[in-house]
């Protein structure tokens, strides 16, 4: 039977301009998957993080009793952190290694990608040293080159060769850039990647696993190609996560096994998730607690959940579209709506000149730019010159905005229809 792993939902709510949930709920997601693995018999894996504080309480009583969840532990791959969960009996960490160029000069700046191998190495090391097995999560597996990925297995199993340790892995799709269609090749295909890995290394197949982002609406669709490989699958319910969400966990068990996925259960934890019009979920207060970063802004039990159909501010419901300042008042960043996904305009190296006066007129409906205006072939200029020395991050709208109104180019367009 093919193994299932399921995101915790604080990896999905939990750093997104949410709080947390609550330990309680927590522990409510996670009677119900072990209820429901002992009811269908599939092996579940549950996702949680190790921080802040009372996350190790929820870890230790899970980890230590007699049920049929296995705990997955989130944490930095440091000696000192890697240590404190492993005095909680977790056996489970897993460790993000970037293996795209454009997620590898973000990870890993100025160096970038040449520093994916050597980081990975030394965590998954650290987590055998630690007794844990590493599950290491190859991000952007999409975009990735196949020998850049290569070279990162390679230093994991050999750091690992003289400890024995045993390791895992997952192939993340976090752009949702992977094509699920049975002809696609590397690097879009999460089939092929299983397929390489387990040729090229003889890695056993029920060790590695997949996690797909939703942002092209292929998460489902690449999670189950990647299960019909033999490899287990990473899901969140109801397909929650950051940005568009991952795969949702009672889509794809229900393709992958039919009538005896038997979803109701799982589904039944939607009120847990969302809080409605009348209630919200908190969290404890851990301001003030020792050993915190200082100057970090957490969430106290004054800063309930919000939801996709309301929101919720202490002394009630706001408005259906609150202000920025109440906005401001209540979260640190803004909130984003569930499993939707407003990306950011972004300017490329194949973006040219066209791509900045689209910006442009994103920007400024009412104004009609000239194209053959020298200021914005200035400014198209100076951006596919740095792309041309090597820049890797695309252009954000945030960056290019100063520029634009520095330029001149708005002051002297009038809107359409004015003198």
């Amino acid at each position: 039977m093919k193994r299932s792993h399921l995101t915790e939902l604080s990896l999905t709510l939990g750093n997104w301009g949410r709080a947390p949930l609550s330990v309680d709920a927590q522990q409510q997601v996670l009677r119900t998957l072990a209820n429901w693995s002992a009811k269908t018999g599939m092996p579940v894996s549950a996702e949680v993080y190790a921080r802040p504080e009372p996350q190790l309480a929820v870890i230790e009583e899970w980890c230590g009793g007699d049920n049929e969840l296995t705990i997955i532990v989130r944490e930095d791959p440091r000696s000192d952190r890697l240590a404190r969960v492993a005095k909680t009996s977790a056996e489970n960490v897993v460790i993000e290694v970037p293996v795209s160029p454009q997620t590898g000069i973000m990870r890993f700046r100025p160096k970038g990608l040449e520093m994916a191998p050597g980081y990975a190495a030394q965590a998954a090391r650290t987590a055998v040293l630690q007794g844990l097995v590493p599950e290491i999560a190859l991000i952007d597996i999409a975009r990735a080159k196949k020998y850049d990925v290569l070279l990162v297995v390679d230093a994991v199993l050999e750091a690992l060769r003289p400890h024995d340790g045993q390791v895992r892995w997952r192939l993340v799709d976090s752009t949702g850039w992977a094509d699920p269609l049975a002809g696609s090749r590397l690097p879009r295909s999460l089939a092929a990647w299983v397929r390489l890995l387990v040729n090229e290394y003889a890695i056993p197949v029920d060790t590695i696993s997949v996690q797909c982002a939703d942002t092209l609406g292929f998460a489902n669709a690449n999670t189950v190609a990647g299960a019909k490989t033999g490899a287990g699958v990473v899901t969140s319910l109801l397909g929650l996560g950051m940005g568009c969400g991952w795969g949702a966990t009672e889509v794809v068990l229900t393709h992958l096994l039919g009538d005896t996925a038997n979803t109701k259960r799982l589904l039944g934890l939607q009120p847990v998730l969302f809080a409605t019009d009348s209630e919200a979920i908190s969290v404890p207060r851990l301001a003030g607690k020792s050993g915190l970063a200082a100057g970090h802004d957490y969430r106290d039990e004054s800063r309930p959940v919000s939801c996709a159909r309301a929101w919720q501010f202490p002394g009630g419901a706001a408005p259906e579209k609150p202000s920025d300042e109440l906005l401001a008042a209540h979260f640190p960043v803004s909130p984003k709506t569930l499993s939707r996904h407003a990306p950011e305009p972004l300017l490329t190296a194949l973006s040219g000149h066209a791509g900045l006066l689209h910006l442009m007129h994103r920007q400024w409906p009412e104004r009609h730019f000239e194209t053959e205006d020298d200021r914005a072939f200035a400014l198209s200029q100076a951006f596919e010159e740095e792309f041309a020395s090597g820049r890797q991050i695309p252009v954000s709208w945030r960056e290019l905005l100063p520029k634009v109104e520095a330029s001149g180019i708005v002051e002297d367009t009038p809107p359409d229809g004015t003198d």
